[in-house]
């Protein structure tokens, strides 16, 4: 698994994106 700055603004967005995606 590649090492991704977690506090990342675009990361934080694909997170958010997959939580409402899995939500509905």
């Amino acid at each position: 698994m590649c090492q991704l700055p977690i506090r990342s603004p675009l990361f934080m967005e694909f997170l958010t994106l997959l939580k409402f995606k899995y939500d509905s």
